[in-house]
């Protein structure tokens, strides 16, 4: 499964409301697409990896996912 799809399924299994820049709003998927190719820093790790890429396959089953993990303030934990 690629990163992007599983994002966007985490999104709108959790309600979408993933939006950092427009605050209890869903992110859109360019919104989330600008996350995974955000640089030095990841804003997306799953299984422990950081993906940079939205087209970067994952390995299943998911143990880990974590939106900002750099952030005191916006981290998200799910798994």
């Amino acid at each position: 499964m690629r990163a992007l799809q599983y994002v966007l399924a985490m999104s709108v299994a959790c309600g979408g409301f993933f939006s950092m820049e427009r605050p209890c709003t869903k992110a859109t998927n360019s919104e989330i697409r600008r996350w995974m190719q955000s640089g030095v820093k990841s804003a997306v790790v799953i299984n422990g990896q950081d993906i940079h890429d939205p087209n970067m396959q994952i390995e299943l089953p998911v143990r880990s996912f974590v939106l900002f993990p750099n952030s005191t303030k916006r981290r998200i934990t799910l798994l």
